[in-house]
């Protein structure tokens, strides 16, 4: 899907996250999905934590990948979704009980991810598509670049 703007509320009304006891979450647009919505992806390259729906009640790493899959689905930046879906799990904790049907509008994912982001002081800056915290993405690349050990340069060499 598109990237949404959490201040459009306007485009936000028309777009639901349903999970049903037993199957999977879904994802229902009354403009653009079928009348029996669309399958969450549930993003396991983001992070591999668990199934987003059956029988397991959303405990533990399951409501993570829940967060995940709706993250994802909300936005199209993976690292955002990366840094923040541990934090929006606990926000949407409440709203999807255990072995009960569920539905949580975007304004509710727009709420629980602002509140995940207030409470851990992230702010997103959507001109340069990152937190503010985190550093320009050339000064990442030089960071992680390490100079081989003598021991690692000698078996290349060799």
């Amino acid at each position: 899907m598109r990237d949404r703007s959490i201040a459009s509320v306007d485009s936000q009304r028309t777009v639901a996250y349903i999970g049903i006891p037993g199957q999977r979450a879904y994802r229902y647009c009354r403009e653009t999905d079928p009348s029996s919505g669309v399958v969450l992806d549930p993003r396991t390259d983001i992070a591999n934590l668990g199934t987003t729906g059956g029988d397991t009640g959303y405990e533990g790493v399951s409501l993570e990948q829940l967060a995940i899959a709706i993250l994802a689905d909300f936005f199209e930046d993976t690292a955002r979704v990366a840094r923040l879906y541990t934090v929006f799990a606990q926000r949407i904790r409440n709203l999807v009980p255990a072995g009960r049907c569920w539905i949580i509008t975007e304004i509710e994912v727009s709420s629980a991810i602002e509140a995940a982001e207030l409470d851990n002081k992230l702010t997103w800056d959507e001109t340069k598509g990152r937190y503010q915290d985190e550093p320009e993405e050339d000064i990442v690349a030089h960071k992680t670049f390490r100079q081989p050990t003598k021991e690692q340069a000698a078996k290349s060499a060799a």
